[in-house]
Parts: structure tokens; C-alpha cells; sequence
């Protein structure tokens, strides 16, 4: 006869694998957001710093900057 209790440990072990693939999915779906997000982030200052260098070339010989880096 078959132990009742390597059942229930197998299917523990089996419910214990699909909580960690549901949590991996969590969590790489969520990094993915984030770098999505922060390439827009990376874009925008990079906008903002490429101002900058244009507003700092038209100046003329002043050393004055709108930021401070």
C-alpha cells in the first residue's frame, strides 16, 4: 500500500514550485515596468541636459549655467 502522507508532500512541493513561478513572474514583470519607466526618466534628462548645453553655448563668454553639475 502507498503512504497517504507522500501525497500531500508532493503536492506541497508542487504548490510550493507554482507560488515561486507566480512570484518570479511578479517580480520580472514588475522590473520590466521599472526599466521602462526609467529609460522615459534617462530620456527626459537627457532632453533637459542637451538644453542646457545649447542655452550654455549661446551665451556667449559667460560661465553662467542654469544648472549646477
Amino acid at each position: 500500500m502507498r503512504d497517504p502522507r507522500i501525497g500531500l508532500r508532493e503536492r506541497r512541493k508542487l504548490m510550493g514550485i507554482i507560488l515561486l513561478v507566480l512570484l518570479l513572474a511578479l517580480i520580472l514583470g514588475g522590473l520590466g515596468f521599472a526599466v521602462h519607466v526609467l529609460w522615459w526618466i534617462a530620456l527626459v534628462v537627457l532632453v533637459l541636459w542637451a538644453l542646457g548645453f545649447l542655452f550654455r553655448v549661446g551665451e556667449g563668454t559667460s560661465r553662467r549655467r542654469w544648472y549646477r553639475w
